[in-house]
């Protein structure tokens, strides 16, 4: 199933000029305008004003994660989670504040001890065992964190157990 989700979602951005390449960080945002300028719709009748819509880092976060597949539920929780563990930066890298030595990636946080290194229940890594992931960098592409953190939330029976929220 994340087989699929990620190979749909990489192959819009592979063929959108719009979506992001492999250095960029998120999406533009949904309605990009020219910056500062509202842009007149012009009907046959009226012109119609659209306010211009810039997307902070975490609305980017929400409408990727909308993307991935999350439960529109669960997205504001989502967000604030984001915005506490990493600011919504995917490079978030955090690799001196656990006691143990661990290292957390990307949007989410994603311990590698728990979650992308081998373990005595999975040798290559639980995630990598879901085959959402190669190694523990590939967490710092958002797309596939996102994709990460809802195999997590699943593993905790849809609950935000893991972040202790």
């Amino acid at each position: 199933m994340y087989r699929f989700i990620i190979a749909t979602i990489m192959s819009v951005i592979v063929f959108s000029p719009s979506m992001p390449n492999d250095t960029d960080e998120l999406p533009d945002p949904v309605y990009p305008s020219t910056e500062g300028y509202i842009e007149l719709e012009t009907t046959t009748t009226t012109a119609a004003i659209r306010p211009i819509v810039i997307m902070t880092p975490c609305e980017k976060v929400r409408e990727l994660a909308r993307i991935v597949g999350w439960p529109k539920k669960e997205l504001d929780t989502l967000v604030k989670i984001a915005n506490r563990e990493s600011r919504c930066m995917p490079k978030a890298h955090n690799k001196t504040r656990n006691i143990d030595g661990s290292q957390d990636y990307g949007l989410m946080q994603i311990n590698d001890s728990s979650w992308c290194k081998p373990s005595k229940y999975y040798a290559k890594g639980y995630l990598q065992q879901l085959k959402i992931i190669e190694t523990c960098d590939d967490l710092f592409n958002p797309i596939l964190n996102l994709t990460a953190a809802y195999a997590l939330f699943e593993y905790s029976d849809n609950t935000w157990e893991q972040w202790n929220p």
